[in-house]
């Protein structure tokens, strides 16, 4: 197998040309200067469900003329070397291209904060010295912020992780890996930074919903006060651990048998191997929370009138 570590990650000439003549026009095609600017921060761990959560805000920002968005994910297609780098490792390309997409990405804010756009950003919210620094610039452009946690169960964003990297597969935009060990480390790191953002103020409103948009917690700040007592954190972790109804575990078990089969059916032989472990590690996951089965203690009613129960063996008494 061909080694790509040696000329992956762009040239800094070429990487300023993909910059300016693909990534920029591209995501700021639309979007139209504010008087005041929001940035929406949508987070959760790898496949929580942030991208369906930031297409609704999206949507709703675009009625004040244009949005950006932005996502270190949506400029890998950009990058030369990633159909090369996903064909050599479909684990290890991601990381491969990270210097060029996160410069980039780094760059898009940038041109949001100069030209005082409105901005979804896509993020995992894992590093809070990150979200430190990002916030200063966004009060320095006088930008709104608001963050929008999506609490998810590890059950699900594993399996989430592992249906996009399907969908990728199968659309031809490339299979996008998530390893174990970084999905993991977010999943623990989301509510301690949103816990340092209510404690520092880093945010001018925190929202945590389900994946579904179900809303779990709202507050705003005030005055330079929050609004009510801040529990953004417990919000997400209860969240994260709470125990499943019989339906929902329903719903999982066949989105989990439908990700088995897909995994048989889209992908080549050598990278099923790479990937059909996250099946049963999503499987794994949702043990704490699923619904056991529950034996019943009387026999369903019947549907037809009149009609006996059966018996169950044995003689009766009067």
């Amino acid at each position: 197998m061909e080694n790509l570590d040696a000329y992956t990650v762009l040239s800094a000439r070429e990487s300023q040309d993909v910059l300016e003549q693909v990534i920029l026009p591209a995501a700021t095609k639309g979007a139209v200067s504010q008087d005041h600017p929001v940035v929406v921060i949508v987070g959760g761990q790898p496949g929580a469900g942030k991208t369906e959560i930031a297409d609704w805000i999206q949507a709703a920002l675009d009625r004040r003329g244009g949005a950006v968005r932005v996502c270190r994910d949506l400029y890998k297609a950009a990058h030369r070397h990633y159909t090369a780098a996903l064909a050599a490792d479909i684990r290890t390309a991601g990381a491969k291209v990270r210097p060029d997409t996160g410069h980039w990405q780094t760059e898009v804010e940038e041109c949001v904060r100069a030209r005082r756009l409105d901005a979804v950003v896509e993020s995992a919210l894992a590093h809070a010295d990150e979200l430190r620094t990002a916030s200063a610039a966004y009060r320095r452009s006088r930008h709104r912020i608001e963050i929008v946690a999506v609490a998810t169960a590890e059950a699900w964003s594993q399996l989430g992780t592992l249906d996009r990297l399907l969908d990728g597969a199968v659309s031809g935009d490339g299979a996008r890996y998530v390893a174990w060990g970084n999905h993991d480390r977010c999943v623990t790191e989301l509510p301690l930074t949103l816990r340092i953002v209510e404690a520092e103020q880093l945010a001018d409103r925190i929202t945590v919903v389900r994946r579904d948009g179900t809303v779990l917690y709202d507050n705003e700040l005030m005055g330079g006060t929050w609004r009510r007592r801040i529990t953004a954190d417990k919000a997400v972790v209860y969240e994260q651990r709470r125990p499943w109804s019989a339906q929902e575990t329903a719903v999982f078990h066949r989105a989990l048998a439908h990700a088995e089969v897909r995994v048989h059916r889209d992908l080549p032989e050598d990278e099923r191997l790479a990937v059909h472990r996250d099946v049963g590690r999503a499987a794994a996951l949702a043990e704490p929370v699923r619904r056991i089965a529950q034996p019943r203690r009387r026999l369903p009613a019947s549907t037809t009138t009149g009609s006996r129960t059966p018996s169950t063996g044995g003689s009766s008494t009067n």
